[in-house]
């Protein structure tokens, strides 16, 4: 097929997703501020730190429609909350904290603590007790996604 007839063959198409699917991994990769590399698959898949020991593996994709408004309403994109299964599954556990979030995302505890509290607002995520420090100060809620 030719561009000129308005059909495109396949090789156009696959050429306008490989394209499509780098600049989704650039943008990654900026957001992860340059802390490795992030390749973005046709399924969605996203792998940040490809090969590395810390690599994190997630969809930026969701089927399941309950979930989708949930997070609309919280604000939250599929994305992040996809990332937030996967940083706890490779953190082997299922309790976290703000701080543990705000630490392997990159991101200020505020907006870690902003994320969770709308995720509990809305039954996605909620917390499950504290923790205690050896120093002064408060103690951490610990939380767990539902």
């Amino acid at each position: 097929m030719c561009r000129q007839s308005g059909c495109w063959g396949e090789k156009h198409v696959f050429g306008f997703s490989a394209e499509l699917n780098g600049r989704r991994a650039v943008q990654h990769a900026k957001e992860q501020q340059g802390r490795g590399i992030v390749t973005v698959q046709e399924n969605g898949m996203i792998i940040e730190s490809a090969g590395a020991e810390d690599e994190l593996t997630y969809h930026n994709r969701s089927d399941d429609q309950d979930l989708l408004n949930k997070l609309k309403r919280a604000g939250v994109s599929v994305k992040t909350y996809k990332k937030l299964e996967a940083l706890i599954r490779r953190m082997n556990g299922d309790a976290f904290t703000t701080t543990d979030l705000s630490a392997h995302l990159a991101m200020t505890n505020r907006n870690a603590r902003r994320i969770i509290a709308s995720l509990c607002d809305y039954g996605l995520a909620e917390c499950i007790g504290e923790t205690s420090h050896a120093t002064r100060g408060r103690p951490s809620k610990m939380y767990r996604l539902t």
